[in-house]
């Protein structure tokens, strides 16, 4: 297709990631509007997919927005900086509470614009679930300090969008450790 630089079977870098996740945004944003069952089957990938149910589509994920926006080329960007860009902003919010603000400020820029966010920005869902990880650890802490609601409630919403960011290894095991923060500090 003239439109799109990058055809659904090519792979822009020489794995196997892209190769899964650009088709499937471009599905999404091409055919489900169109067409509802589009959700339950993507034959055009690989041999043929589950689109909705894989956790890789992250179909459900409010901030897929972004590539309604700036569509699946630029959106690749535009979700690598913004999901990048919250998880700097959370890892502050919750580094800024055991540190002073400069190593805070350190910290949540190695946390969100670091080697690992750097090394699976082409597999979005890793930095969609990986983002939220950080504001768990705020209303585990939150909810410790029995601080009044909102630390369930950020709790409940890091965890959410986590889990429909697409990996939920990550979220578990996000979860996993604010739990143990939140035990070990007492």
């Amino acid at each position: 297709n003239a439109d799109h630089p990058i055809h659904e079977s090519q792979d822009r870098d020489g794995s196997d990631k892209l190769s899964f996740n650009y088709p499937n945004v471009r599905r999404w944003l091409r055919e489900v509007d169109r067409d509802p069952e589009a959700l339950l089957w993507n034959p055009n990938n690989f041999c043929g997919i589950s689109f909705l149910a894989t956790q890789n589509t992250h179909v459900l994920y409010p901030l897929n927005a972004v590539f309604l926006i700036f569509g699946p080329d630029h959106g690749m960007l535009a979700t690598a900086i913004l999901h990048g860009w919250l998880a700097s902003l959370f890892a502050w919010m919750v580094l800024r509470r055991v540190v002073r603000n400069g190593p805070a400020l350190v910290g949540a820029a190695v946390y969100g614009g670091g080697g690992w966010f750097l090394a699976h920005h082409d597999m979005i869902q890793f930095a969609h679930s990986a983002a939220w990880v950080p504001l768990m650890f705020l209303g585990a802490d939150r909810a410790a300090a029995r601080r009044g609601p909102s630390g369930p409630a950020l709790l409940a919403f890091g965890f959410a969008l986590s889990f429909l960011g697409g990996m939920p290894q990550i979220t578990v095991l996000g979860l996993l450790a604010a739990g143990i923060a939140c035990a070990a500090t007492g």
